[in-house]
This record gives C-alpha cells, sequence and structure tokens, in this order.
C-alpha cells in the first residue's frame, strides 16, 4: 500500500526487477471505482 498522512491512498502495482526502486502505483479511488465500490469525498462527510 501507498499510506500519506496515516491514509491509504494507493498501491504500487508494478516494481522494475532491474531497479526495485522504480516501479508504478495507482490511486485508491481507481480501485475501489473498478470494484464498483462508491466512496463518499470528505467535503460529503462533514455536510452529514
Amino acid at each position: 500500500p501507498i499510506i500519506q498522512n496515516g491514509k491509504i491512498i494507493g498501491a504500487v502495482t508494478h516494481v522494475f526487477v532491474n531497479d526495485p526502486t522504480s516501479g508504478y502505483g495507482c490511486h485508491i479511488e481507481w480501485m475501489l471505482e473498478e470494484a464498483g465500490i462508491q466512496i463518499e469525498s470528505e467535503d460529503n462527510q462533514k455536510a452529514s
């Protein structure tokens, strides 16, 4: 997982074999969207 300010924001998806310090990641919103999971924004949560 990729953690920022104590929250999960994404995940590493690929790491280069010949350079393990480089790779690709994707945002957690993209993963949830692909899984069909709806998320609420912080603005919507504060308004409730």
